[in-house]
This record gives C-alpha cells, structure tokens and sequence, in this order.
C-alpha cells in the first residue's frame, strides 16, 4: 500500500501529496490535524508532504500544520488556483463538491522549499511543470482556451443517432463550464420506472447557489434536483420530446425541472406541449439549443454577467408568454 495518494518528483525530490475530503466543514481544524499526525507518522522522515483538502482551511491551522509537522495543506482555495488555467480538469474537480465555490477567492498553494541540484548532481534533474516563485508558490501554469475547444468538439459532432452518446458526453461539458458554481452531483445514465425509460444526466442544485433563478426553482418549484436530456437531432424536437421528459417530474422527489438540450431547438408544438406542462402540472421545462449552449460558453468566456441569467431570462420569456 503506498505511503500518500500520489508521489511525484521534484528535482530529484520525492513530494508526496495526500487527498482528503470531508462532507462537513464542522471541525474541520481537528479533521486536518489528525490526518497531518496520521501522515507524519507513516512518513517520519520525509520533508517534502502536501495535504490537499477539498475544503475550506483556515490559515492558521495551516501555519500550524506546517509548523508542528512540517506538511503543507492545500485546501480549495489553492486548488480551484492552480486549475485556473485547466478549466476541463476545474469542472470536473467542482462537480464533486458540495457546496458553491462562486464566492471562494483563489489563493496560490505554498509549496515545500526544495533546492534545485548543483551541475555536479549525479542524474539528470527533473524540472517542475511550472518554477515555483521566490516564496515558494507555484508558478503560472500555461493557459488554455476550454472554451473555444468544447465549441469546436459540439460543432464537430454530426447530428446522428451514432453520435448521440458524443453529443450527451460534449453537452455535460459545456455544461459542467457554464453551471458548475451551482450544480453538484452530475450522476450520468440514471434509469427510472423499472428501467422503462431514463434520464440523460441527474443533478442538484447547491444550498448556496446565489442567484434568483435558482432561488426562484427551489423556493417556487420546490425543486432540489435538476434533469437534463440531450436529443442529437436534425430536426427539431417535437412534443414528443416533451412528454417523455415530462413523465421525469415530480414533487415528491423534489423534481420538478427539466433542462432539455437539442441541435436547433424546439418546433411549435413542443413549445406548445411544454407551455401545457407548466400550466397544467406546474413541471418546468425549459430548451437550449446547439446556439443557446455556444451563447451560455461566451458569457461564462466574457464574465460580464452570471450565466444562470441565461436561464433566468428563457423563464421569464415563457412565464410572460404563458397563456391562461
């Protein structure tokens, strides 16, 4: 059984780095503390260790931590830093949590002070990705533009049956990028109603999700959990499409919104069919299309504005528009 979670080199340093992460953050000082001890004592002799914590650390715990056992804690703030850059791998990593990191500043990591070798060092050095700076930080990691690739990925995907599992796994991206500050969970391929039909994809709204389109789902539609169903046709979606999600909702299992994504959108009478859901049961359904999803990855892009506004505005559409 290895020592930590992962071990790396660094400049001919071994670095081990150890993961945890704990539901609560209720004693979350004395749940670092006991896992510092833990790990010092399996590794009494090495200096170079990394605690990395998927919550919320205080500094003083951390200073202490390092003082008591010479291991550094990197807690959310320093990870959501250094995936900054990497925003496939920070989407991925905030979809496990479960709580917002919207409002959570970044902070860079402090890392071990490892020495870099003499020239007369025997073997090669291995450099770092990236050179920490004079106080031991990471350095600037190279930037990379998630964006435009995944619309580049959706663009290249062909409106067929073949490719619908392409488009499922592309839309969760894009949607994992724009809505990841808000959503947790992200449960793909869950089967209802013994196995008679499923849904593509099964999230849950954050208890701290900031926004009044959140806001308005859970305090109105007493909704917890979201649905979404992706359909790679080339045509648009019919009513069809909207009874089979509608059957996906209901109160009881807070459940009563669905978020249904599709190349070119709904035709009239899915708007019609969606419109009679509302009024009728009080299910919320609401259709992106190929061009609301490029829409959603240029506002998350440009930063101007929250994209679940996005969302806030497809619904007051349909609210103003829907007939008695």
């Amino acid at each position: 059984m290895p020592p930590t979670d992962f071990v790396c080199t660094y400049y001919n340093t071994q670095v081990f780095i150890d993961l945890k992460f704990y539901n609560y953050n209720l004693d979350i000082a004395l749940k670092v503390t006991r896992a510092c001890n833990t790990l010092k004592k399996r590794l009494p002799e090495e200096k170079a260790i990394v605690l990395a914590v998927g919550n919320i650390v205080s500094e003083a715990v951390k200073e202490d931590c390092e003082k008591r056992f010479g291991i550094f804690i990197w807690d959310v703030k320093n990870i959501l830093w250094l995936f900054e850059e990497y925003p496939d791998i920070k989407n991925d990593f905030v979809a496990l949590l479960n709580y917002s990191v919207s409002s959570i500043p970044l902070q860079k990591p402090k890392f071990p002070a490892i020495p870099k070798p003499y020239p007369e060092t025997e073997g090669p050095a291995q450099p770092p990705l990236y050179e920490p700076d004079a106080d031991h930080g990471m350095g600037e990691p190279p930037q990379k533009d998630i964006g435009k690739e995944l619309k580049k990925e959706l663009m290249q995907i062909r409106p067929e049956k073949e490719d619908a599992g392409k488009y499922e796994h592309i839309c969760t991206e894009i949607l994992k990028h724009v809505l990841g500050d808000y959503l947790s969970l992200w449960k793909v391929q869950e089967k209802s109603n013994a196995d008679l039909y499923r849904f593509d994809l099964y999230c849950k709204i954050n208890p701290d999700a900031d926004h009044d389109f959140f806001h308005m789902l859970t305090d109105f539609y007493k909704t917890k959990y979201l649905i979404f169903e992706f359909k790679n046709y080339a045509g648009k979606i019919t009513q069809k499409e909207i009874y089979t999600t509608e059957k996906y909702l209901y109160e009881k299992a807070l459940r009563q919104v669905a978020i249904l994504i599709s190349r070119n959108g709904p035709d009239a009478n899915a708007v019609t069919a969606l419109k009679g859901s509302l009024r009728e049961h009080g299910k919320l359904i609401l259709c992106l299309s190929d061009d609301d999803l490029i829409n959603l990855i240029d506002m998350k892009e440009k930063n101007e504005r929250p994209t679940a506004e996005y969302f806030g505005d497809l619904l007051d559409d349909l609210l103003l528009h829907l007939e008695k």
